[in-house]
């Protein structure tokens, strides 16, 4: 189900952009929705402005089998199920793509590579901007003693990979 309620295209002597305003469409219970805009003189390469939304969005093991490989093997890293909502604005200028990008987790299952202990129930943020930094927020539980044990992630780190700096703190909420 793909709707485009307005796909604009101008073409002014100089000046030739187009943008597609207000797209959505439905991928089993999620809902998309897009905004793409170039700048100027539209031709490879030039200026554009992306903006997506996806509402309810399900990871399942299924979904991850359509993802590039690159993606398919960040997935292998954390294994994340469940569902949540995804707001992605990027931008490209001078041939430099920025992204900034929020995930609300609502209820996430997580495996990591490095720490074998299985999280269930998470609730909270990331966030992700400029592939420079990452921000996590997380309330989850270890194991089925949900509201007895629950357990804050919090992280704040700089260029997000093998080299990262930063902070993750992670600790049981005290009463």
């Amino acid at each position: 189900d793909i709707s485009i309620p307005l796909v604009k295209l101008v073409n002014k002597g100089h000046e030739r952009y187009w943008s597609i305003q207000d797209a959505t469409a439905n991928f089993g219970t999620s809902k998309i929705r897009l905004f793409l805009a170039t700048g100027p003189s539209f031709q490879l390469g030039s200026d554009v402005d992306l903006d997506v939304a996806v509402d309810d969005l399900n990871l399942t093991r299924e979904l991850i089998t359509i993802l590039p490989s690159k993606q398919q093997a960040l997935w292998a890293k954390y294994q994340p199920l469940g569902r949540m909502d995804i707001h992605a604005k990027s931008v490209r200028r001078a041939g430099q793509w920025l992204t900034n990008a929020n995930a609300t987790c609502e209820d996430i299952s997580i495996e990591c590579e490095r720490f074998r202990y299985p999280l269930t129930r998470c609730y909270g943020s990331v966030r992700f901007r400029e592939h420079q930094d990452l921000f996590v927020d997380l309330w989850a539980a270890p194991d089925r003693s949900w509201k007895e044990n629950p357990i804050h992630i919090v992280a704040n780190i700089d260029r997000p990979g093998p080299d990262f700096t930063g902070a993750i703190e992670v600790r049981m909420r005290q009463d």
